[in-house]
């Protein structure tokens, strides 16, 4: 963060990225941080500042300008405390089209006000108190992150945007996420997660925070589903780990992985009945030269 203007935590889905985001800063209050959840649609910078209203000629600010107008105010004002902006899902639209203007104007020094400033066009921001805002500082203040999956089918990151950020891989080892949500799992059980977790972990898929948390919430209430923990993890190894894998026939390392799904089935996790159907079903799609897809 003292070197690139913006960080980019990327990693498998639940493995605590946003998590770590928001926690950068002591903000209980969410007084200095805004989340920015990104939309597939955004093609340019309108889309994530806002726009001006051809009628009255006012600028409709987004809440990322308005964020940025009070990280401007609280600046001048000599307030130097940090700052936090978090960009959800950073590449499901190409950050080169609506990040443009950050990412050019934030590589400048904090004495170029000029260089630093976005200019929003119009006469003012519509309902923002204060003096008239045409254009925004970009506070030194503020840290830029961005969260990414580790997902093949979002789009790369383009050399443009990879010169400017920081680029770190987070992952979870499921020991610490069961520790992390105070779960403690029979030892065959947790031979089981710690097992798949292994098999999975090459193809971007793992055992999550998430999937920790599931177990966390539903444990307490086994009795009341009429259902022993087995069956809970179970259910939540089913939906939450395996189905976030996707298999292609033509891969011979994806016919080995159900092959070792197949061991694992038969082993340390025989008893996760809808994990083992699972496994056995992929594995007779792959010979019949069938992916398997959102599974």
């Amino acid at each position: 963060m003292a070197s690139k203007p913006i960080v980019l935590f990327s990693g498998p889905s639940g493995s605590g990225k946003s998590f770590l985001a928001m926690r950068l800063i002591e903000d209980p209050k969410r007084e200095r941080s805004l989340i920015v959840p990104v939309v597939s649609t955004w093609r340019g910078s309108e889309d994530l500042l806002g726009h001006v209203n051809p009628i009255d000629n006012r600028f409709e600010a987004s809440p990322f300008t308005r964020f940025l107008v009070r990280s401007e105010r609280a600046w001048n004002d000599g307030d130097r405390a940090p700052r936090v902006v978090v960009f959800e899902e950073f590449n499901l639209s190409r950050p080169e089209f609506w990040l443009s203007e950050v990412l050019t104007r934030s590589q400048y020094d904090e004495a170029a006000v000029e260089d630093r400033s976005i200019h929003l066009g119009g006469e003012g921001i519509r309902g923002l108190d204060g003096p008239v805002v045409t254009q925004v500082f970009l506070s030194p203040a503020i840290l830029f992150i961005g969260t990414l999956n580790s997902d093949p089918s979002s789009p790369p990151l383009s050399s443009r945007v990879l010169d400017r950020a920081a680029l770190i891989h987070l992952e979870v080892d499921p020991r610490a996420a069961l520790a992390t949500v105070g779960v403690n799992l029979e030892e065959p059980m947790a031979e089981a997660v710690y097992e798949l977790d292994g098999i999975l972990r090459e193809r971007g898929v793992g055992f999550s925070l998430r999937a920790a948390r599931s177990l966390a919430e539903l444990e307490p209430r086994a009795k009341e589903f009429g259902i022993d923990l087995w069956e809970i993890l179970d259910h939540v190894l089913a939906q939450e780990v395996l189905s976030k894998l996707s298999l292609f026939a033509a891969d011979p390392a994806d016919v080995g992985i159900t092959e070792r799904l197949a061991d694992w089935s038969s082993g340390v996790g025989s008893r996760l009945t809808i994990c083992g159907r699972l496994a056995s079903e992929w594995s007779d799609r792959l010979e019949n030269g069938m992916d398997v897809l959102q599974t």
